[in-house]
């Protein structure tokens, strides 16, 4: 085998490295869209359960204030029950 031979099935050898070396980058690039898709759903999917969790907040809040409301209408109710024991035993002591 002389020099040019040896030189030109380097050079083969060479071309054939590159090519599998730029196969090995395409599937890194398209394992990397993938990764980026990937992530991108994932942080879709935050973003919908940070949404839900607002929402949550929101009708806690609102329960909060519907309490708060039927606790102000019970203290009203029993100083309403209050005054008609009142009134009930100030009849009662006008009858007797």
């Amino acid at each position: 085998m002389n020099r040019a031979e040896i030189l030109m099935d380097q050079d083969e050898i060479l071309l054939d490295t590159a090519e599998i070396l730029m196969n090995k980058i395409g599937i890194l690039i398209d394992r990397s869209v993938i990764l980026m898709d990937r992530t991108d759903i994932l942080m879709d999917r935050v973003e919908i359960q940070m949404n839900r969790a607002e929402i949550l907040m929101d009708r806690a809040k609102i329960l909060m204030d519907r309490t708060e409301i039927l606790m102000d209408r019970a203290d009203i109710l029993m100083d309403q029950a209050e005054v008609l024991m009142e009134i009930d035993q100030i009849l009662m002591t006008r009858v007797l």
